[in-house]
């Protein structure tokens, strides 16, 4: 494959992931709603915002600290791997 191929793929991907996220929210929450007692669904909002906080502090810096290390090793593959 060519790589605007892989590229395109790549893309077409990532934008399916980040569109199906808000759309699985839009359609969980008015779900949960109605489901849940207010104060169930009060709790799953604190909890949803309390895992909200420590993912943005774990993922501080983070998305900017792996994309400067793939950059630099983008033709190391060993180098890149988890």
């Amino acid at each position: 494959m060519s790589s605007k191929k892989i590229i395109a793929k790549n893309a077409f991907f990532l934008y399916v992931l980040t569109f199906s996220n808000y759309f699985l929210g839009l359609i969980l929450y008015p779900f949960l709603s109605r489901v849940l007692s207010v104060e169930k669904f009060g709790l799953v909002g604190f909890s949803m915002s309390f895992v909200l906080i420590f993912e943005m502090i774990i993922e501080y810096g983070f998305s900017i600290s792996i994309t400067e290390k793939v950059s630099r090793n983008r033709n190391i593959r060993r180098s890149l791997a988890l």
